[in-house]
């Protein structure tokens, strides 16, 4: 697979912002554009054929991000957040039954995923880092199909199997007052 990394950096724009802000932010903006070929389930449709026309999948990534270096307690703590968005085309559909995945075998979905990552992560006991972590995402499908008159149709939009409105997840350590 073919990967081209483009960096720039904006020392003078970061300068102002160290000039205006007391606090410790950094700041980052991504994107990328991705194709993933298809695996070989993903070729098979539902009867088991295979179809060898299938596109790979491909998607556009927008993230802006910032880290906060901060004090809290006299010990060091930082916070994490990106916002993001990423356009999903050529998408190949699938079914949940149980915990059985079926593929369609076909580039018939388009998608987005958008969301927000917020974590916190220092050490909240002295010498023991933990973190809290917060995630709001939503993902969306939109179906191409045949109506009754074969005329091809976009369905509306569709709540995704992988969506997952909200996440907390968190990682505290704690020592024990007896153990060294």
């Amino acid at each position: 697979m073919s990967r081209v990394d483009f960096n720039y950096s904006i020392d003078t724009l970061r300068n102002l912002v160290q000039l205006r802000s007391k606090r410790d932010w950094l700041m980052r903006f991504a994107t990328g554009y991705y194709y993933q070929p298809p695996f070989y389930r993903e070729l098979r449709d539902l009867n088991g054929v295979i179809n060898a026309n299938l596109r790979a999948q491909q998607s556009i990534h927008f993230v802006v991000g910032g880290d906060l270096n901060f004090l809290a307690w006299n010990r060091p703590f930082k916070f994490i957040s990106e916002v993001y968005y990423k356009h999903l085309d050529r998408m190949v559909p699938y079914v949940v039954d149980n915990v059985r995945i079926r593929y369609l075998a076909d580039n018939t979905a388009q998608g987005y995923a958008t969301g927000i990552d917020a974590r916190v992560n220092g050490e909240f006991i002295e010498g023991v880092e933990s973190w809290f972590n917060m995630s709001i995402m939503q993902t969306k499908e939109r179906l191409y199909y045949q109506d009754e008159n074969g005329q091809e149709q976009l369905s509306d939009w569709l709540k995704r199997p992988t969506d997952q409105r909200v996440n907390f997840s968190i990682l505290f350590q704690d020592e024990l007052p007896s153990n060294p």
